[in-house]
């Protein structure tokens, strides 16, 4: 029986998809065909549903596979219900419409060269009573576009409700500012949790004056913007909280999002907004970071990433796919967890947690409920359930966990039956979304429920796939032994990094979990510690997980720069011939080829060693087994 699709956020995830590869690949991809009738919404723009619903259910259930036309009895309607209980809209359009009907019922016009201009010309007039009647409607024009633009934005965004658009402040199309005429237009997009305490930052934004457009990203508004005293202060003592929470300028989300900006064309790092257009105050995105964390750029309170448009360009230019690429360029800026940061807290974390035991006891009631469940046919009671959700629910709330937006938390007690041994897992959703590959933090609990291990783990399923058993358990020992070095500070904390922990458990998925721990901390079923200690080894781990990620780009460095490791051990021809069923002659003439052609291709059945041999050789050709100089990619024949 088919599961049913019961993640909304996996429904989300497949739609972003859509979005980003468009109709035609999407469908392709999940060998799917168009839809005949029926499609599901989101912000009045409609998807093919069954597509949709098939990408969904992969993302949800991962082990399952892909679904295709054939899962679904009667055609496409099936899924009605479900993405409706999902809270999505569906429509019926016997004409198989998905494109015509697209874009939002939302009307969105132009904004020209020459509404520019006679929003200039209009400056050297008194009140807004006094403008001509070009003028009059060139304010019509441009606030209605910034309006729908604003909301087209909004909408683009993916966790939509989480924001606000706002125009121009106190604009009326009929009688400016208090008769007066404003000296620019804009809209800006914020978070609504942040209009108040925050002072609405920080913001999408987009400015049409005299000079032309500027649009972009603000952290923060400067305070000379502001007429009132009361919003000078407020901003003030807002953008330093906004800017703690921006990633820090040496981090691999930095990077990422530098390496985005820098493929979507000219951007420029600004001190505060309404600056001479084009002009670099910084040199790139990273060092616009180090200036907002600097005691200079919290004092100036503001800064920005804008783009500029004058002259002809306003004419060429197509400003909703502006919007989108703000969108989807800058979210990952907007869209974080404000108000339950650590960073916020700072050393209130752990007063407020010591001596409460919120953790001990969610464990015990799930170890005590997952017991009771053991016998039997596999089923999750309400029990059970509960007992899952509030120990999630209170480690999602934790500020180690909060103040990073991209860590998801998942608990599993098995597929089919209950597991041996449960876990939880923390997972930074920018490396991946399941535990079958990667890096991650993890809660290993016992099969006796005696011992619960928080480890820094990696997930074998795939590897397994791919390298079979042994070459997936020595893949994994050599990312562990490059990674230890990178966090050797985790000692300090009571950490231990080898991979010796014991799960009681004779399963495979246990003993691959064991291989496969990087660094752990063990946790005694009846001696746990209180909730500022889990806090504290959390936020260890968490940032020791960071800096691995971090340093995949970088592997030699790591807590010191640069890190003193020890050399790697010589390896030769005749320490492959000891691990190897291979003859010196054949082991000569492989690296003979290697060395000349630059390529070698192994062949035979999955399981025979194929990835064995090749690290080996590789270790030969370059005279010692070190893993930090090679690497394992997988290619498939479907790459092109």
């Amino acid at each position: 029986m088919v599961k049913r699709v019961t993640d909304r956020l996996a429904v989300e995830a497949a739609m972003d998809e859509y979005d980003r590869v468009g109709r035609d690949a999407f469908l392709q991809k999940h060998n799917f065909g168009p839809a005949l009738r029926y499609f599901v919404t989101r912000n009045g723009k409609r998807y093919d549903s069954k597509a949709i619903y098939g990408a969904a259910h992969e993302i949800q259930f991962p082990d399952d596979g892909k679904m295709s036309s054939a899962d679904f009895s009667g055609g496409e309607k099936p899924v009605q219900a479900p993405l409706e209980a999902l809270g999505f809209g569906f429509v019926i359009d016997n004409e198989g419409r998905a494109e015509e009907a697209a874009e939002p019922d939302l009307e969105i016009g132009k904004i020209t060269y020459e509404d520019v201009r006679l929003l200039g010309s209009s400056q050297a007039k008194q009140k807004y009573s006094d403008l001509s009647d070009e003028e009059h409607a060139a304010y019509v024009r441009v606030s209605a576009t910034l309006q729908a633009l604003g909301e087209r934005l909004k909408s683009a965004l993916r966790n939509s409700d989480k924001f606000e658009a706002r125009t121009t402040s106190g604009f009326n199309v009929n009688s400016g500012v208090r008769s007066y005429i404003p000296k620019d237009l804009w809209f800006s997009v914020s978070p609504r949790d942040n209009a108040t305490d925050l002072a609405g930052m920080p913001q999408l934004f987009m400015i049409v004056s005299e000079r032309g457009i500027e649009y972009g990203f603000g952290a923060s508004v400067h305070p000379s913007d502001f007429s009132k005293q009361s919003i000078k202060q407020l901003v003030r003592e807002a953008a330093p909280i906004v800017f703690d929470q921006l990633p820090a300028f040496d981090t691999a989300e930095a990077s990422e999002i530098q390496a985005d900006i820098e493929t979507t064309g000219q951007w420029y790092f600004r001190r505060k907004h309404r600056l001479p257009p084009n002009q670099n105050d910084f040199s790139s995105f990273k060092d616009w970071l180090r200036f907002l964390l600097s005691e200079e750029g919290k004092k100036n309170a503001a800064g920005t990433i804008s783009r500029y448009l004058q002259g002809e360009q306003i004419d060429q230019t197509d400003l909703q796919t502006e919007v989108a690429t703000m969108a989807s360029l800058f979210s990952p800026l907007l869209d974080r967890e404000w108000h339950n940061s650590s960073r916020m807290r700072g050393g209130e974390r752990e007063r407020d947690l010591a001596g409460k035991t919120e953790f001990p006891d969610r464990l015990r009631r799930f170890l005590e409920e997952f017991a009771d469940k053991r016998t039997g046919s596999f089923a999750i009671d309400d029990a059970l359930r509960q007992a899952m959700r509030e120990l999630t629910a209170w480690l999602k709330q934790l500020p180690s966990v909060a103040s990073r937006p991209t860590i998801s938390v998942k608990i599993s007690v098995g597929q089919g039956g209950l597991a041996k041994t449960p876990w939880i897992a923390l997972l930074d959703e920018r490396e991946l979304t399941t535990t079958q590959r990667g890096t991650y933090v993890v809660f290993l609990v016992a099969e006796d429920l005696s011992i619960t291990y928080l480890t820094l783990n990696q997930g074998m399923t795939e590897l397994r796939n791919r390298l079979g058993q042994r070459g997936a358990a020595e893949e994994m020992v050599g990312v562990a032994e490059a990674s230890r070095p990178i966090i050797k500070t985790l000692e300090d904390r009571g950490f231990t990094l080898d991979n010796q922990i014991d799960l009681r458990s004779n399963t495979d998925a246990a003993k691959n979990c064991e291989i496969g721990t990087i660094a752990h901390f063990s946790l005694e079923s009846d001696a746990l510690p209180d909730d500022a200690a889990i806090e504290d080894y959390l936020e260890n781990l968490l940032s020791g997980y960071e800096r691995v990620l971090e340093a995949r780009d970088r592997p030699n460095v790591g807590d010191d720069d640069p890190i003193v490791q020890d050399p790697a051990a010589p390896y030769s021809i005749d320490d492959a011939l000891a691990e190897l069923f291979l003859e010196r002659a054949d082991i000569e003439q492989y690296l003979d080829i290697w060395a000349s052609k630059k390529n070698l291709i192994l062949q035979g059945a999955p399981g025979v060693g194929k990835s064995f041999i090749a690290r080996r050789l590789a270790y030969a050709l370059i005279g010692s087994k070190d893993n930090s100089k090679t690497q394992t990619v997988q290619f498939h024949q479907s790459y092109s």
